[in-house]
């Protein structure tokens, strides 16, 4: 067909058989789309599209079971510093044939993990590598509340993850100390902050025996000694449970200073313990799959 302009209207059918049709412009003329014309007469949008976004896990479960569909999907990232899951309510079908059951994937559900205070504060004390001897005595006092008591004697009914933990811990080796210890090291540390150190040597029990240069040595008079490791408990995400921790505890001597390390033991299998429940936990309430990685 020909209208008065010149232009040729030409029609064919797609790969789903649906009638298409494209203009045949003379030289010096353009097509332009009137969709943008047609739309606000629209009583309702064409599809959903959007991403909506949520700071609590259970909003997130409510949201995807308002819109899920037979095709919904959920991906999961396990990023360790910005975890997340996304859920593609309108994903596309299964099947070879890419041009059936084709879905635009654009409404969304997003949770980004909260990480609590308490393991990001870990987390930078970790990542910091050796610290100076006021910087170090300080954060010890800040987080004692995270510090427990070592493990007790082995009970028989102890659930899989306290003897992982306690497997971990023979592992590693050394002296486990206590919140006291831990308070008593932090104090002592503080009067010593400007002293030079005069040795520093282990001791047949595992601790690192510290002496400096100073009349106070500790309340005591006496050398501070130095726990290996110390055990804490911490949430890996906002509100969540906690999760049993080992730190190790190591030093460097450069002439008369000391700097000091926190290590955590493993710190990636705790994260990996705590992401696979809020997954179990996300899969229960949506009966959903759940892919690990990012939507395309």
């Amino acid at each position: 067909m020909t209208n008065e302009a010149g232009s040729e209207e030409v029609s064919f059918k797609d790969a789903n058989d649906k009638e298409r049709s494209f203009l045949i412009l003379p030289e010096g003329k353009k097509a332009l789309s009137i969709k943008h014309l047609t739309e606000e007469y629209r009583t309702r949008p064409e599809r959903r599209i959007g991403t909506a976004k949520f700071s609590d896990l259970d909003s997130f479960c409510l949201h995807v079971n308002r819109f899920k569909g037979a095709n919904s999907v959920i991906f999961a990232s396990d990023n360790l510093e910005n975890p997340s899951l996304t859920c593609v309510l309108d994903y596309h079908e299964q099947g070879k044939n890419e041009f059936e059951g084709t879905h635009f994937c654009q409404h969304r559900s997003l949770y980004q993990f909260p990480l609590s205070e308490e393991w990001k504060a870990w987390a930078k004390a970790d990542s910091a590598g050796y610290l100076d001897h006021a910087t170090f005595a300080e954060f010890l006092e800040d987080r004692i509340d995270d510090v427990l008591e070592p493990l007790g004697p082995e009970q028989a009914d102890e659930p899989e993850s306290t003897k992982a933990l306690r497997k971990r811990i023979a592992i590693l080796g050394g002296s486990m100390g206590t919140p006291q210890r831990i308070m008593e090291l932090s104090r002592g540390l503080k009067v010593n902050q400007n002293a030079s150190t005069t040795s520093a040597k282990n001791l047949s029990s595992g601790e690192v025996q510290v002496a400096f240069k100073t009349e106070n040595l500790d309340e005591n008079g006496a050398p501070i000694i130095v726990p290996t490791m110390f055990l804490v408990a911490v949430p890996v995400f906002q509100n969540g449970p906690l999760y049993q921790m080992p730190v190790k505890l190591r030093y460097r001597v450069r002439g008369p200073s000391i700097t000091w390390a926190l290590i955590r033991s493993d710190p990636r299998k705790i994260f990996e313990n705590a992401f696979k429940e809020a997954l179990a936990t996300t899969a229960s309430n949506t009966d959903l799959p759940t892919m690990i990685g990012t939507p395309e």
